[in-house]
């Protein structure tokens, strides 16, 4: 039982600790709008940036939600669902071709 509750407490810092270092700085910078201007940026490697930015998100404090929001407003529900769930496999479309990419953000 002491083990047990000895990982829980390492397991614990591994997340509270990244968090207490970088948390703010993420925050701010991890807006709907800026995320998806950097995704942009990327162009039609978009969908690697947010895959990526999602692995990271098992160490740091980065926004899973505002990531997978900002795939969707890109690429639409469907392909910006198979990059967040499946990991790297190029959706079916460009983010210049998605109708969502126009309408929900301006560029």
């Amino acid at each position: 039982m002491k083990r047990l509750l000895l990982l829980f407490c390492v397991l614990a810092l591994f997340v509270i600790v990244p968090f207490l270092i970088w948390g703010n700085q993420v925050e701010e910078a991890m807006t709907l709008e800026g995320t998806v201007a950097r995704m942009r940026a990327a162009g039609d490697w978009a969908w690697l940036v947010g895959v990526a930015l999602l692995v990271i998100d098992l160490f740091l404090p980065i926004l899973g939600t505002v990531v997978m929001s900002a795939l969707w407003l890109i690429y639409g529900w469907s392909p910006a669902g198979s990059s967040a769930q499946s990991g790297p496999s190029p959706p079916a479309c460009s983010p210049t071709d998605s109708a969502a990419a126009s309408d929900a953000v301006p560029p």
